[in-house]
């Protein structure tokens, strides 16, 4: 037969439905070929911008495990960057709210002021000052002393503290009284007292502040002794004192936690008898007196 004239026999539906099959079947591979390809290539754009899943659970502040504490050492450097301002505010922020001592005042401050007291006063005076003030103490002296016993020199004359108020005015009046009065029966008769002297006051020197000082702890061995003059006697004195003050509106000076020890006590090697104190303790007290000179912060609400 001349090659010239062969024409090709056409293909049986079998052979057709083969190849339709094989191209079906090649352009399938194709297919997934390139979602492989494109799923890669965003793969690699992921890992190389840093979106990481572990990056987000880190960023989150929630959740409270130890897991928190892993992630932060893997924060980026701008990461450390914005939380270094965090770590420096702490000790800011205790500065701040750190309790502050007042300033305290030079001994000039207590020309116009006047010292009622017994020997604890006394002592006060003799071992620390200030001695620019006005001395109305006496040694033994007790509330009702200050009323009906001639024990204030003035001008030659002997006179009692409520009889010598009137001849002067002030404008800072300092009371310590109390320890003497320990032993009586009724309280209420000391309270009382004590409350006609700050009117007294207030009479004769209506402008002046009025300092209610607590009485002093006595020592640990002296408190055991087992007489009247213990702590626990003088620390339902100074209870009274208080209410007296939020009563009459006169400032009370807490000055025992100038000397106490860590129990409430007067320490040992503040004085000699376990009841007065040393020069050294007198300066602590004083020391008190001088940053605590705001009547009216200190009158009890």
């Amino acid at each position: 037969m001349n090659n010239k004239n062969f024409h090709k026999q056409p293909l049986s539906p079998r052979v057709r439905r083969h190849r339709r099959q094989r191209r079906l079947i090649l352009g399938g591979i194709a297919v997934a070929l390139a979602a492989l390809i494109v799923a890669i290539v965003f793969l690699v754009r992921g890992c190389a911008g840093g979106a990481s899943p572990s990056d987000d659970s880190s960023a989150t502040p929630s959740g409270g495990s130890s897991t928190s504490g892993e992630t932060t050492t893997q924060t980026s450097a701008a990461e450390t960057t914005t939380q270094a301002p965090t770590t420096t505010e702490v000790p800011t922020t205790e500065a701040t709210t750190a309790p502050t001592v007042p300033a305290a005042v030079d001994d000039s401050y207590f020309a116009d002021a006047c010292f009622i007291g017994d020997s604890r006063t006394q002592g006060l005076l003799l071992y620390a000052g200030p001695g620019n003030a006005t001395n109305f103490t006496s040694k033994g002296l007790n509330i009702s002393q200050v009323f009906n016993s001639k024990t204030v020199k003035l001008d030659n004359q002997e006179y009692s503290v409520n009889d010598a108020l009137g001849m002067r005015q002030f404008g800072k009046v300092y009371i310590m009284l109390g320890v003497n009065e320990l032993g009586w029966t009724y309280p209420q008769v000391f309270v009382d007292q004590y409350g006609d002297l700050i009117d007294r006051i207030k009479e004769t020197s209506p402008d002046a502040d009025i300092f209610v000082q607590s009485i002093l702890p006595v020592t640990a061995a002296r408190s055991a002794k087992g007489d009247h003059v213990n702590n626990d006697r003088i620390a339902e004195y100074n209870a009274m004192l208080k209410d007296l003050c939020r009563e009459k509106g006169a400032a009370y000076l807490n000055v025992q936690e100038a000397v106490e020890d860590e129990n409430g006590c007067l320490p040992a090697d503040a004085t000699t008898d376990g009841v007065h104190l040393n020069k050294t303790y007198c300066l602590k007290w004083l020391d008190y007196l001088k940053t605590h000179t705001d009547a009216a912060s200190y009158i009890p609400e």
